[in-house]
């Protein structure tokens, strides 16, 4: 009689396999790279003359062999050089590994980190030939689902900070630390490796993530049966007004009542002065426990007008 022992999958394992099973989901590849670098390519990626915290080896195979690999983004941007020309509709990959560097005192740090990278059709070659080009917020939408999946709750700056492009790029952060990025990357990086198409990438340190997501799991509510009450807010703002400074009014004076509010038009034009742009949201009223009245919404709603106005001088359009 032969017994069978099965090993037990850890909580750990079974996270990264959900994160790459999402990946996968959306299109992506999950590409495996060797864990060492050439020294010159790391330099012309990340652009640095001294990099102090990178990881040298003294007795390394080869010289293309030389340093313990501080970011993912350099094999997958060879990945995208090697296959873009094989591809008609677009490249998506994903990586899933340690990334190392010297702390202080010379001490050994290891990070997992999940790095992504596409361009062309996010869609790929489909069956409905769908056509898009790849954009800034197709990755940041592939970021805002995992943390919601995660029940995180991020703040959203800019990101200026190379490689990225100063002006399509942002970072996430929770509690003041960083937690991810994502953006466009920067055309002197693409000029440099004369790549002709806008390449995307993004970043998540996995080793918070997995915390956060174990510290704070996702709560469910049941789905109201009451019908909802739309409304349109179309705001007038300065154009120096970020989007993000709007969204976080919003949620910091949100009423009971409004489940979802969504972005779905902007625009510009010399009836609103140089210096001003329309940003309309659809803002979804949601009743809890009895049918929402106008009279109802409209007290909710334009109190919400209220707040954004006296708190960043916008205006009804």
């Amino acid at each position: 009689r032969i017994k069978t022992h099965f090993s037990q999958e850890s909580q750990a394992s079974r996270t990264q396999y959900a994160v790459k099973d999402y990946m996968v989901h959306r299109g992506f590849h999950e590409t495996l790279h060797y864990s060492f670098y050439e020294p010159a390519y790391l330099n012309k990626v990340l652009q640095k003359e001294n990099p102090q915290e990178w990881i040298t080896l003294k007795n390394a195979l080869s010289e293309d062999l030389a340093v313990m690999r501080p970011s993912l983004l350099p094999h997958l941007i060879k990945a995208y050089q090697k296959n873009h020309l094989l591809s008609q509709k677009g490249l998506r990959f994903f990586e899933l590994r340690n990334v190392y560097h010297y702390e202080e005192k010379k001490q050994i740090k290891e990070t997992l980190t999940l790095s992504f990278l596409y361009a062309g059709n996010p869609y790929g070659r489909n069956r409905f030939d769908l056509e898009r080009e790849a954009d800034f917020f197709y990755g940041r939408g592939l970021l805002e689902g995992l943390f919601q999946r995660a029940g995180i709750k991020c703040d959203i700056k800019r990101h200026k900070e190379w490689p990225y492009h100063p002006g399509q790029s942002i970072v996430f952060s929770h509690n003041e630390v960083t937690l991810a990025t994502v953006g466009a990357l920067h055309p002197q990086l693409l000029s440099e490796l004369k790549i002709r198409e806008q390449v995307y990438y993004g970043e998540l340190n996995y080793d918070l993530y997995s915390d956060l997501s174990q510290s704070d799991p996702v709560r469910y509510q049941p789905i109201s049966v009451l019908p909802s009450v739309y409304r349109d807010l179309s705001l007038v703002v300065s154009k120096d007004l970020n989007y993000e400074a709007i969204l976080d009014v919003i949620e910091e004076e949100k009423p009971d009542n409004l489940g979802a509010y969504n972005l779905f038009a902007l625009y510009t034009g010399e009836n609103l002065g140089e210096d001003k742009k329309s940003l309309t949201f659809s803002m979804i009223y949601q009743p809890k426990e009895k049918s929402l009245t106008d009279e109802e919404v409209n007290a909710v709603h334009f109190a919400l007008v209220e707040k954004l106005q006296k708190r960043l001088g916008v205006s009804l359009r």
